[in-house]
């Protein structure tokens, strides 16, 4: 389990609050989406292919289906404000089945859990 500061305010950031979402994409294929926690307010997103990673990685790789990578950015008072969506990533023959669209959903989900007013 890890911990992250916000203000006065300490709260675990675990698979137990952005679980591994596991799903069907349009074009058939079975994917686990894994979020991991990275150092200094980072995020690392990977989507895997079941049939091609049938284990998920515990810890981040490049993902065979896609990524994308999440930097929080705090203000003054330490109060994350913004997140900064690094790069998003879906993997040829993974494109135009909905898969980018759940990274950046899930990205969302990150900034907004965080109380970040802002993603760009």
């Amino acid at each position: 389990m890890r911990e992250w500061q916000d203000g006065e305010n300490t709260r675990r950031t675990d698979q137990e609050i952005f679980p591994d979402q596991h799903y069907g994409d349009a074009k058939g294929h079975t994917l686990t989406m894994r979020t991991y926690l990275g150092s200094s307010d980072s995020y690392y997103l990977r989507v895997f292919d079941d049939k091609n990673t049938p284990q998920t990685p515990d810890n981040p790789s490049f993902g065979d289906t896609g990524r994308a990578n999440i930097k929080l950015e705090r203000d003054e008072q330490n109060y994350v404000s913004r997140a900064h969506l690094q790069d998003i990533e879906t993997a040829p023959p993974y494109r135009g089945a909905g898969n980018g669209s759940r990274l950046l959903a899930q990205s969302e989900n990150i900034a907004q859990t965080h109380g970040a007013k802002e993603i760009y």
